[in-house]
């Protein structure tokens, strides 16, 4: 019997930026033979199958209950003062549950713990997750929701004598790049943190948003953030004269509702896929980035 909620082995309990608008661009016949038949008896066969097809059609899909971690990460998810949980991620999850018919319990997380809880089937799904091999061999990646931009943070004075043509060439001139501690930045900065040649010049951490108020007090030379979240930081910490994007491109990828497999039947994980192209068609994702990101 395929199963619609989500497979547990335990009993689990829930744990949840303001909106945030800025400037800039919006960055998923039966068929039935017999040998020898009356008519009269092939009509009834085709009645009955068709009654069949009916109740199935009827029969609502059963509720599902999803844990989903959250991280603070702004605009993609964050608490507001009142205790509420906000964010582009979060609403997109909420909207693809409700099309699922889930409901949904956020637990709060660091980003390594959460990836954690998912492979060992603690928690049902994450949020703004970039597929990579690694995560592929304990989670479910269907359709993404939205696409990021991966951008090199310097600072604006040092912005003229930071230029290089390649991450490469930036950390081999003995620069210092924040990255936050198992997040996917794209092959090259993969690469680069796994050669012990130039591993310690990437200083992992936590939280981007510290990582650019360290880089603005000359700890490292620069923060590897997706774009939108690079620029809400700056207008949070008053730090737009003092940040700039580099022009060097860093990486473009997808985003997705990493579905745990120790807890994610195939039924269900469809069923999810299937909602986050309803919520697409829809036009309600580009509706919530707009909310965050729109002008």
């Amino acid at each position: 019997m395929d199963r619609l909620t989500p497979r547990r082995g335990q009993d689990r309990g829930s744990s949840g930026l303001g909106t945030a608008r800025i400037g800039f661009a919006r960055l998923f016949v039966i068929g039935a033979a017999a040998a020898v038949v009356t008519v009269a008896a092939a009509a009834a066969v085709t009645v009955a199958a068709a009654a069949v097809l009916t109740m199935a059609a009827a029969t609502p899909a059963r509720a599902c209950a999803l844990r989903v971690g959250w991280t603070p990460w702004t605009p993609y998810m964050d608490r507001t003062a009142d205790g509420g949980l906000v964010g582009i991620d979060i609403d997109a999850t909420r909207a693809i549950a409700a099309a699922a018919g889930c409901t949904v319990a956020f637990v709060e997380g660091e980003w390594s713990r959460l990836l954690y809880e998912v492979e060992h089937g603690r928690l049902d799904a994450l949020p703004g997750a970039s597929r990579t091999d690694a995560r592929a061999r304990y989670a479910v990646f269907g359709t993404p929701y939205r696409d990021e931009a991966m951008r090199l943070f310097v600072r604006a004075d040092d912005a003229a004598s930071l230029a290089a043509p390649s991450l490469a060439a930036f950390v081999g001139a003995g620069r210092r790049i924040g990255i936050v501690r198992d997040n996917y930045f794209g092959p090259e900065v993969a690469r680069l943190a796994s050669d012990p040649a130039t591993a310690d010049r990437f200083a992992l951490s936590q939280s981007s948003h510290r990582d650019l108020r360290r880089m603005v007090r000359g700890r490292i030379d620069g923060v590897i953030v997706d774009h939108a979240t690079g620029v809400l930081a700056a207008r949070t910490y008053d730090l737009r004269d003092r940040i700039a994007v580099h022009p060097m491109p860093v990486h473009a990828t997808r985003v997705f509702l990493m579905l745990s497999r120790t807890t994610i039947d195939e039924t269900l994980a469809a069923r999810i896929d299937h909602a986050i192209a309803t919520v697409r068609e829809a036009g309600r994702f580009a509706a919530i980035i707009d909310r965050y990101l729109g002008p």
